[in-house]
Formats: structure tokens, sequence, C-alpha cells
């Protein structure tokens, strides 16, 4: 360490390089991960967002019962709805589709915060994106098997500019 430095102000600049990291957007970070240039990233998962949307609706109505009532029931039933609900989130497989200006794309691992870390292999679109989303998520049949892509993140993998 050079003379006149401060340890603890060299700690900051890491951690803030470290967060900064964190916030690069995601294309960016698709690249860093694949090794080769990505114009569009986009993160999908493998369960079906309307199943964990009404696990969570389940739940708030047996809170809601069990509050109003104080019923045993209600509690057993809030009780398998936490399960079920943390497991379906738990067992939810998380990636990123990663596409290139020449149509070549990468399937991403990612982790539960949709962040690529990892490459699982070359991403092949069985059928066509539609056009424009519907319901929840839209349904991408990717290398043979289904994934699903949020409503809010779908507008990520139109033309870039």
């Amino acid at each position: 360490m050079a003379p006149g430095r401060d340890p603890r102000s060299e700690a900051r600049v890491g951690r803030y390089r470290r967060h900064r990291d964190r916030r690069l957007p995601l294309a960016r970070q698709a690249a860093a991960v694949a090794r080769q240039p990505v114009s569009r990233a986009v993160p999908v998962h493998r369960t079906n967002p309307a199943i964990q949307t009404a696990l969570g609706l389940v739940e708030i109505g047996a809170f809601c019962v069990l509050v109003l009532t104080g019923s045993p029931i209600a509690l057993g039933v809030l009780v398998l709805a936490l399960v079920a609900f943390i497991g379906a989130y738990s067992s939810d497989t998380r990636a990123v589709i990663a596409l290139a200006d020449n149509g070549e794309g990468a399937l991403l691992a990612a982790g539960r915060s949709g962040r690529p870390t990892g490459v699982i292999g070359a991403a092949v679109l069985d059928e066509p994106l539609p056009a424009s989303p519907t319901g929840l998520a839209m349904p991408v049949r990717l290398n043979g098997a289904t994934w699903w892509i949020d409503r809010s993140s779908y507008p990520a993998l139109k033309e870039p500019g």
C-alpha cells in the first residue's frame, strides 16, 4: 500500500465497483458472460406465472379468512399455500436469452435476480415470437422446452434502435 492511502477508502471503491457492475444493462452483462456481441437480452423462467399468481392469491385469501375467523383450518390452508408457493418459486429455473444482430442466440444460466451467470448453450427458437404479448407472460418454445417471458420484459426483444 502506498504511503498516505487509507485502506478503508479503497474498500469503499471496491464495493462501489461491484455494486455498479450489477447495474449494467442486461445485454452488456450477457455479452460479458457469453463472450460474444449481444444486442438484445431478456430474462426467462420455466414456471408459468399464472401458477405463481394463483398460489399467491390463495395465500392472501387464506390469511384474510384466518384473520376474520381465527379458524385452525384457515391456518392449515395458509401453511399449505405458503409451502406450495415457496416450492414453486424455489423450483423455478431462470435463464437469459441473449440474441445477436445476426440472429444467433445463446441461452445463459441466471441466478434468482435474473442476471446471467454462465452459458447453457445455443438458443434455438422452435417457433417465431408473437408480435405482442398477451396475458401475464408469453410462452416461448426454446430448444424443445417451454420458457416464459414476463410481459414487462417482452419489449427488450424488439429490434434495437
